[in-house]
C-alpha cells in the first residue's frame, strides 16, 4: 500500500524488435488476432489495428511492414501514430496490380516522430468518409509510390504547417479533385524523378497549388496524359519549382503567381 505523500506510477514495457516485421491485414482477418499470420485466423481486418499495434513498439532502426491483401477496405481516415525508434513504417499493397487493393478513405499523420510510406494501392473516397487521400501536417513525413489517386477525393496530397510529402516511386491519377498537390504554412511537396501516368482527362480547381510560404519541388518529372483545370497557383510567397516550362503541369487553363508567389 502506497503510504501517505507517495507517488504510483506505472509504466508500459514496450516490445523491442531485433529484426524487420510484417503484420498482415485482410478482408478475412479479424483484429482480435496477432496479425503475424497471412491467413484469416491470424491476419489483422483494419490497417488501423495494425497501425495501433505497431505504435506500441521500440522498432529500434527497423522497419516494419503493414501487408495488405487485395480487397476493399472502408478505412475511412487511417490515423498514422508514432512508435519508439528510428526505424520506419510501410503500408504496402499489391505491387504488381496496385488496383487491387482498394482503400475506400485516406491516411493522416499529424506530428513528427515514425517516417510512414504508402504504397502499392489504389485510394479513393466512396463509402468511407476521408477526403484527403495523405495528409501530412505538423513536420509529420509520408512518403507514397506506386499509388492510384482515384475518385470521389478532395485532396490528393496535402503537406500543411510543415508537413512533408515525398513520391519515391511513380504513381498514377485517374479521379479528379480540387487540388491533386496542395501545400501551405511551411508545407513541402517533393516529386522529383518521377513519371505521373494521368488517364480518363480528370478535373481539378488546381493541379498544383501552393501557398503561404510553402514549397512544392516537381523537377525532373513528367506526366502522361491530360487533365482539366488550372494548371498550378503559387501564393503568399510560396515557391513551385519544376523548371518545365508554363506547361508543364496537366490542365487546360494557365497557371498564375500572387502575393509574392514564385513559380520556376
Amino acid at each position: 500500500m502506497p503510504t501517505l505523500g507517495s507517488t504510483l506510477s506505472t509504466s508500459t514495457i514496450r516490445e523491442v524488435l531485433t529484426a524487420n516485421r510484417t503484420y498482415y491485414v485482410r478482408t478475412d482477418g479479424n483484429d482480435s488476432n496477432t496479425g503475424l499470420v497471412n491467413n484469416s485466423g491470424g491476419a489483422f481486418l483494419t490497417i488501423q489495428k495494425a497501425v495501433d499495434v505497431t505504435s506500441t513498439l521500440d522498432v529500434s532502426t527497423f522497419t516494419v511492414t503493414i501487408q495488405v491483401a487485395d480487397g476493399t477496405y472502408v478505412a475511412n481516415l487511417v490515423t498514422l501514430k508514432n512508435a519508439v525508434g528510428s526505424g520506419e513504417v510501410v503500408i504496402q499493397g499489391n505491387s504488381s496490380t496496385p488496383d487491387n487493393v482498394v482503400i475506400d478513405g485516406g491516411f493522416v499523420k499529424s506530428s513528427a516522430g515514425t517516417v510512414y510510406t504508402v504504397k502499392d494501392c489504389l485510394i479513393k473516397k466512396n463509402l468511407g468518409n476521408a477526403i484527403i487521400a495523405i495528409d501530412s501536417l505538423n513536420s509529420a513525413k509520408i512518403q507514397f509510390s506506386n499509388v492510384n489517386f482515384n475518385t470521389g477525393l478532395s485532396y490528393h496530397v496535402r503537406a500543411f504547417g510543415g508537413g512533408f510529402i515525398t513520391a519515391t516511386g511513380n504513381y498514377k491519377i485517374s479521379g479528379g479533385a480540387t487540388f491533386h498537390s496542395i501545400s501551405a504554412y511551411t508545407g513541402v511537396v517533393n516529386v522529383q524523378a518521377m513519371t505521373v501516368t494521368v488517364t480518363g482527362t480528370p478535373a481539378f480547381s488546381y493541379f498544383c497549388y501552393a501557398a503561404r510560404f510553402s514549397v512544392q519541388t516537381w523537377e525532373g518529372s513528367s506526366f502522361s496524359g491530360s487533365a482539366t483545370g488550372t494548371r498550378y497557383l503559387a501564393d503568399l510567397n510560396s515557391v513551385i519549382w519544376c523548371a518545365g516550362g508554363a506547361t508543364f503541369f496537366p490542365g487546360d487553363v494557365s497557371g498564375t503567381t500572387l502575393t509574392g508567389g514564385q513559380y520556376n
